[in-house]
């Protein structure tokens, strides 16, 4: 926003000569943009001033002087003797001011008194400055799927994560991504989770980040390490699956974007797999058991916090 700030001189037309003037402009300050315009007038008033009114004529021109917008105003001002105030006005534009317009005030500070007023006149002048709207800014996404990311450990972007509410060190991320899931909905969740929040990294702004706080919370509330057992396994097995299909389809969509500049084909589609599985785990096909393993340090820290 350009500024134009005009210091007036302590001028005054009397309409009854001799008149002690009540009040004085010390400086008008305006400034204009594309959405409207905004001004500081400073005014001093003197002993004895009693009765003191601001108005103003702004109006908005074209490059050719034809007026476009004018904004008229009287407004009645508290006498506050002592230093000088400062009182801001101004004006929203109905559009946004081409090129070469201008925006020019006048005002009139009137101190009435017995017999008559005193008019005293200031003003600024001020051409809208516009910044230049950038066009949609182009923008290149680039995410990977998870199994891109197990194999190219040398290009993460983190060595811990919060998963859930644990925090999962390198050991622990690389574990959930090399361990397949054999059944466990909560490790596919898991894997994605690892996946997306990587790939956030890579693309501020980009990420479901709904998406990623619910599947976080399921996190938090279902651990990832630990089986369903029990009676009632299947049953509870079956209501976490439409849970888990919901949760990580989303995040699945978005770290199988890809890399909007790659060659057409390059893609990994390796985690549609982890879909497939929800979605037969769904059409009714019993999990395969888990594998007891050897795990992380890391793991079992997250198991048992």
């Amino acid at each position: 926003m350009r500024t134009i700030t005009l210091i007036t001189a302590l001028a005054a037309t009397l309409i009854l000569p001799g008149a002690v003037l009540g009040v004085e402009f010390v400086s008008v300050s305006g400034v204009a943009d594309c959405n409207g315009w905004s001004s500081d007038v400073e005014i001093w008033f003197r002993e004895g001033a009693t009765s003191v009114e601001l108005a103003y004529d702004v109006v908005l021109s074209d490059s050719r002087g034809i007026e476009m917008e004018r904004f008229t105003a009287v407004e009645p001002l508290a006498v506050t003797v002592g230093p000088p105030v400062t009182f801001t006005l101004e004006g929203a534009f109905a559009g946004a001011p081409d090129d070469g317009c201008l925006v020019t005030a006048e005002y009139h500070l009137f101190d009435y008194f017995t017999d008559g007023f005193n008019d005293q006149v200031s003003g600024f002048t001020a051409t809208p400055v516009c910044a230049p709207v950038d066009e949609d800014p182009v923008t290149t996404l680039c995410t990977h799927s998870a199994r891109w990311w197990k194999n190219h450990r040398d290009q993460w972007p983190a060595e811990e994560l919060t998963v859930g509410d644990d925090e999962w060190d390198s050991r622990t991320l690389q574990h959930v991504l090399n361990r397949p899931a054999w059944g466990n909905m909560r490790l596919l969740l898991a894997r994605q989770v690892i996946a997306a929040k990587f790939n956030a990294m890579l693309n501020p702004g980009a990420a479901p980040e709904a998406e990623l706080a619910a599947a976080d919370r399921f996190l938090a509330e279902n651990d990832a390490f630990t089986r369903l057992r029990g009676r009632d396994w299947w049953r509870h097995w079956r209501q976490e699956v439409r849970k888990v299909r919901d949760l990580i389809a989303p995040l699945i969509a978005f770290n199988l974007h890809g890399c909007d500049d790659e060659p057409a084909g390059s893609r990994d589609e390796g985690d549609v797999s982890d879909l497939d599985l929800v979605n037969k785990a769904l059409a009714g096909e019993e999990p395969a058991p888990l594998p007891e393993e050897d795990i992380s340090l890391g793991a079992l820290k997250a198991r048992f916090r």
